[in-house]
């Protein structure tokens, strides 16, 4: 993992694991030069994310590109890889199941 990333999962609840993948946080500093920490995310279910704190953070799937990100976002479901260029900050998040989605 690059100098200054952290990243952290839990699992839910057992009374919300049908519905909820888990809660993520990643947190991250602004590497010198300004050109932001690139990450990779594969394919996921749907993600409700909250950046706290946050520089710019510019997020590309596909060929769509989401710069800049709001800070509450939902992306996904996805079949592609998400391209995420953050500036510094936390993200906190968590996973929405299928069965959470259709609820």
């Amino acid at each position: 993992m690059p100098a200054g990333m952290a990243i952290r999962y839990d699992r839910p609840a057992a009374a919300l694991a049908d519905y909820i993948t888990g809660y993520h946080v990643y947190r991250s500093s602004d590497p010198p030069g300004g050109e932001g920490q690139v990450d990779w995310f594969l394919p996921a279910t749907a993600n409700v994310r909250i950046a706290i704190d946050a520089g710019p953070i510019a997020v590309s799937i596909g060929r769509r590109i989401y710069d800049p990100l709001p800070a509450a976002s939902l992306f996904g479901p996805t079949s592609q890889a998400l391209k995420a260029t953050t500036h510094g900050g936390v993200m906190i998040g968590f996973g929405i199941s299928a069965l959470g989605w259709g609820g």
